[in-house]
């Protein structure tokens, strides 16, 4: 079975941020590698949730509510709907 590639990597740290690095991985008990490893994929997907967080915001921002009027006559036929749950 073929192994997925990797890269190496030298890379420089504060020497706080190393401390911490170390101080961390060690209490978990984790491969300093594997512990980079897991920093970098969680910023990652925090930093594409936000990307895509604005994205969407952008979008409505460019087609707010009431202005499309498909828009309107859904969120009319909704406001009747409600009308009668209520009668």
């Amino acid at each position: 079975m073929k192994r997925p590639s990797t890269t190496r990597s030298s890379t420089s740290f504060p020497t706080e941020l190393w401390r911490g690095i170390e101080t961390d991985r060690k209490r978990r008990g984790v491969p300093r590698s594997r512990w980079l490893q897991e920093a970098a994929r969680e910023y990652l997907a925090r930093h594409g949730e936000s990307e895509r967080d604005a994205r969407y915001l952008a979008g409505y921002a460019a087609v707010p509510d009431g202005v499309d009027e498909d828009f309107k006559a859904i969120e009319q036929v909704a406001i009747e709907d409600l009308r009668h749950v209520a009668e």
